[in-house]
C-alpha cells in the first residue's frame, strides 16, 4: 500500500548501483525527482514469494528537502548516514527486526536489497526497486531471485521485473562464485532520460565486480533528462460569429501542448508580431479592421518552435454614427439646438448630468441645463453600433444691473455722465438715449424723448459671446397749464351746501361740459340736447335742471330747478368766484388739478400762502406740479363777493331776510338742533305757531345764518 507522502513511488523510479558486502554500503539512483517529506523503506529482508520474513533490517529514508532526478544516494548502514550527489538532505531511522549499525545489513554470504513504500507491511505492488548478490547454488547458472531458503537469498516480488526495473547480479553469463562488491560502472551511461539510463542499470555488462575490494561512490553523475513530446499544431477557431470593429473576439484553441507550456499567438506570420499567450484553451484578441489573421503554436519547456495553426477574422465595419450641432458653444438664454445626424438614424443621445438632452433627438434644453462643458454621445442601435462624440458648452449669461435715473420734466435739459449700469463694458439704449461709447455712461435729452414713460436698457457682452439685458424706465413730464375756465357753482338744500368750481372738459350736444372740482362728489353741469342739468356722474339722475337754453356755450347763470334734490337753490357765475373773507386756499377749491400753486404774478417765484385773503378784481397766477414738473402759469380775474348780511327783521309775525337777491332756507330754533323748515326758501317766512326762527342766506354757495328771533302769536 502505497505511503500518502509528497511523491507516490513506482518500479523504476529508483534504481541501485552500488552494493558493498564487504563494508555494508549501497547506493541507488533516482531517477524522477522527489519532493521534500517523502518517505520509502530500504531493507535486506527476503521475499518469501507473499511477504517479507520481517526477521532482517530495514531503514526508513525520510527526504527532508527535494531532491532532483539523477541525484545518487550513497548509505553506509554500519553508521546509518547518507551522501548525495546533489543538494538533497534527508533522515535515516532504523525501523526492521535488527539495526543494521555495525555490520547487522549486507550477510557474508551474499544477500538482496528492496525498496518500497507502504505505511505498512508491502505487498508485492509496493516495490520500486530490487538487487540480488546471491548467485543461488555454487555454480548453478541464472538462479538468482530464484530461492528464498534464508536471509541471503530472495524471491522476486512479482509487481518487479528483473531485467527491467530489478535486477539479479549473479551468475553473470553462466556458472560462477558470487562477488561481495559490485558497482554500475562510472564509465557506463550516466545521461539520457528515465528509461535508457534504467535499461543501462538493468544490463549486466555495465556493472563491476570485486569480492575482495569494497567499490567506492561513484565519481560519476547522472543527468536524467525529459523526453520532450512537441505541440499539436493547433485548430483554430473564434467566437462570436461577427466581431465588429474594434471589439473583441475569443479565440478557441484545440490541440495539445503535450511537452510545451504556452499556446503563443502571433500576428504578421507564425512566430512575427507577439499578441499574448495563454496555458488554456481560450484568448481574447482585438482584431485590427478590416481582417486579421492569428497565427498560434505551442512553445516553452523542451518543445521546438514549429508550424502555427492560424485563423482569420474579418471585422465587420461599426454603423456610422455621424451627427453635429451648429455651434460647439450655447450661450444660456439660445435657442435650443438641434443636431444634424449625416449616419444613421434611430441612435441614442447621451451625456453628463447636466445637461438637459433629448435621448431621442439630441436637442438640447439650453435654459434647463446646468452651464459648464459637455460631450454628447450618439450611439447607433445596430449589432455593430457605432457611436461619436461632440463637445457642447453652455455659457452663462454675464450678470447685469441697472436703475434708471429719477424722473424728469421735458425742460430739464439733456442729462450728461449717466451711469448705473454693471457689470462695466455695456451699451445703453434707448428713446432719447445717447451712449458714450466707454462702457460706463450715457447722456438722456428728456426733450428728444418727449413726454411719457421711456425705458432705458442696458446691454452686457460677456467674452463668451453671451448677453445679457436689463431695463428701468423713467418718465417725462411736461405739466399743462391748469385751465382757467371754469364756472363757479353754488348750492343749497338738501343735495348739498357748497360753493366750487367746475372746469370745462369738452363738449357735448354743442355745448360746454364742466366738471366739478370734488374729489369726492363728483358732478358735471351740461347740456343734454333739450336743457342744462347738473348731474352727478356715477348715475344717470340730475339733481337741478335748466330749460333756459342761452346763446352760446355757457349755461344759464339762474333759473336752475331742483329735481333729484328735492328742494334747494343753484346759481352760476361765470368765471371764478370767492366768498367774501376768501383765502388763497378757496381759490384753490376751486381748480381740479391737485397741487396748485397761485402766486401774485407771473414771475415771482414764491407762491401766496394759503392763508392769503383773495383780493376782488386781482389777476392770480396759478401753474400746477406733476412728478415735480410745474407748469406754465395760467392767469384769471377772481371775483370775491359781497359781504352777504345776515340780519333779518320782524314784523306782524313776518320775518324778513334783510339781504335780498340771494337764497333762503328757514330753520326753527328748537335747542337740540334745528329744524329745516321744508319749502320755506322765500326771503320773508310767517310763522304760524310761536317760537324761535333763523334763515340761512346764500348768494352763490356763500351763506350766513341768522340769530334765532322770537316770535309770539
Amino acid at each position: 500500500m502505497p505511503v500518502f507522502s509528497q511523491t507516490v513511488l513506482t518500479e523504476g523510479d529508483i534504481a541501485f548501483t552500488r552494493i558493498n558486502i564487504d563494508d555494508e554500503t549501497l547506493s541507488f539512483v533516482l531517477l524522477v525527482p522527489i519532493a521534500n517529506s517523502t518517505k520509502f523503506i530500504i531493507t535486506d529482508e527476503a521475499w518469501n514469494g507473499s511477504s517479507l520474513d520481517a526477521i532482517e533490517s530495514s531503514i526508513e529514508f525520510t527526504a527532508t528537502s527535494d531532491f532532483l532526478a539523477g541525484e545518487e544516494i550513497s548509505i553506509d548502514t554500519n553508521i546509518l548516514s547518507f551522501t548525495s550527489s546533489g543538494s538533497g538532505t534527508a533522515s535515516l531511522l532504523s525501523i526492521g527486526a535488527y539495526s543494521p549499525i555495525n555490520g547487522n545489513m549486507l550477510g557474508a554470504a551474499g544477500d538482496n536489497l528492496f525498496i518500497y513504500q507502504s505505511t505498512g507491511i508491502p505487498t508485492a505492488t509496493d516495490f520500486v526497486a530490487g538487487i540480488n548478490a546471491n548467485s543461488g547454488v555454487m555454480g548453478s547458472p541464472g538462479n538468482a531471485w530464484s530461492t528464498s531458503t534464508s536471509s541471503s537469498n530472495s524471491l522476486l516480488p512479482n509487481g518487479l521485473t528483473n531485467g527491467t526495473d530489478a535486477l539479479g547480479l549473479f551468475p553473470n553469463g553462466g556458472a560462477q562464485p558470487e562477488f561481495d562488491n559490485a558497482r554500475y560502472m562510472p564509465t557506463s551511461l550516466h545521461t539520457g532520460d528515465k528509461a535508457t539510463i534504467l535499461a543501462s542499470i538493468m544490463d549486466l555488462s555495465n556493472w563491476e565486480f570485486d569480492n575482495d575490494v569494497p567499490f567506492p561512490v561513484s565519481s560519476a553523475t547522472f543527468n536524467v533528462t525529459v523526453p520532450c513530446t512537441e505541440p499539436d499544431i493547433p485548430t483554430i477557431s473564434y467566437a462570436p460569429g461577427t466581431i465588429c470593429d474594434g471589439n473583441s473576439a475569443l479565440l478557441n484553441i484545440s490541440g495539445d501542448l503535450n511537452d510545451a507550456t504556452t499556446w503563443y499567438v502571433y500576428t504578421g506570420s507564425c512566430g512575427g508580431t507577439l499578441v499574448g499567450t495563454t496555458t488554456g484553451s481560450s484568448i481574447i484578441v482585438t482584431p485590427t479592421p478590416p481582417s486579421t489573421t492569428y497565427y498560434v503554436r505551442g512553445e516553452g519547456g523542451c518543445a521546438t518552435a514549429g508550424s502555427c495553426g492560424s485563423v482569420t477574422i474579418t471585422t465587420t465595419p461599426r454603423e456610422d454614427a455621424s451627427f453635429s450641432y451648429s455651434a460647439t458653444a450655447y450661450c444660456a438664454d439660445s435657442s435650443d439646438p438641434t443636431p444634424t445626424i449625416t449616419g444613421v438614424s434611430g441612435g441614442t443621445f447621451t451625456s453628463s448630468g447636466g445637461l438637459s438632452l433629448n435621448a431621442t433627438t439630441g436637442s438640447i434644453d439650453v435654459s434647463a441645463s446646468t452651464p459648464g462643458a459637455y460631450t454628447v454621445t450618439y450611439s447607433t442601435s445596430g449589432l455593430c453600433d457605432g457611436s461619436e462624440t461632440a463637445s457642447v458648452t453652455i455659457n452663462t449669461l454675464p450678470t447685469v444691473t441697472f436703475t434708471a435715473p429719477e424722473d424728469l420734466c421735458l425742460d430739464a435739459g439733456i442729462q450728461a455722465d449717466l451711469g448705473g449700469g454693471t457689470a462695466t463694458g455695456g451699451v445703453y439704449s434707448g428713446t432719447g438715449i445717447t451712449d458714450d461709447g466707454n462702457g460706463m455712461t450715457y447722456s438722456f435729452d428728456p426733450a428728444a424723448a418727449g413726454v411719457g414713460i421711456h425705458t432705458i436698457t442696458y446691454t452686457l457682452t460677456n467674452a463668451n459671446g453671451c448677453t445679457n439685458a436689463v431695463s428701468d424706465d423713467i418718465e417725462v413730464t411736461n405739466t399743462d397749464a391748469p385751465s382757467v375756465d371754469i364756472i363757479t357753482v353754488g348750492l343749497t338744500g338738501d343735495c348739498a351746501e357748497l360753493s366750487t368750481g367746475f372746469t370745462k372738459t369738452d363738449i357735448l350736444n354743442g355745448k360746454n361740459v364742466y366738471i366739478s372740482n370734488l374729489d369726492n362728489f363728483p358732478l358735471a353741469v351740461g347740456f343734454d340736447g333739450t336743457k342744462w342739468v347738473l348731474f352727478a356722474m356715477d348715475i344717470e339722475n340730475t339733481g337741478f335742471e335748466n330749460t333756459s337754453v342761452p346763446a352760446g356755450l355757457t349755461p344759464p347763470l339762474t333759473g336752475w330747478v331742483p329735481t333729484q334734490c328735492f328742494d334747494g337753490t343753484m346759481d352760476i357765475y361765470l368765471g371764478a368766484y370767492v366768498c367774501h373773507g376768501g383765502t388763497i386756499a378757496d381759490l384753490s377749491l376751486l381748480f381740479s388739478e391737485d397741487n396748485i400753486k397761485i402766486y401774485v404774478d407771473a414771475t415771482t417765484e414764491t407762491p401766496l400762502a394759503e392763508t392769503d385773503l383773495v383780493i376782488n378784481g386781482n389777476q392770480y397766477y396759478i401753474s400746477k406740479t406733476i412728478n415735480g414738473c410745474e407748469s406754465d402759469r395760467s392767469v384769471i380775474e377772481v371775483t370775491v363777493g359781497s359781504e352777504i348780511n345776515n340780519e333779518a327783521t320782524l314784523n306782524a309775525g313776518v320775518i324778513t331776510a334783510t339781504q335780498s337777491n340771494a337764497s333762503y332756507q328757514w330753520f326753527a330754533c328748537t335747542g337740540e338742533g334745528d329744524e329745516y323748515l321744508d319749502g320755506e326758501t322765500g326771503q320773508s317766512f310767517t310763522a304760524t305757531e310761536p317760537g324761535d326762527y333763523k334763515v340761512w342766506v346764500s348768494v352763490l354757495g356763500c351763506s350766513v345764518e341768522s340769530i334765532c328771533i322770537t316770535v309770539s302769536i
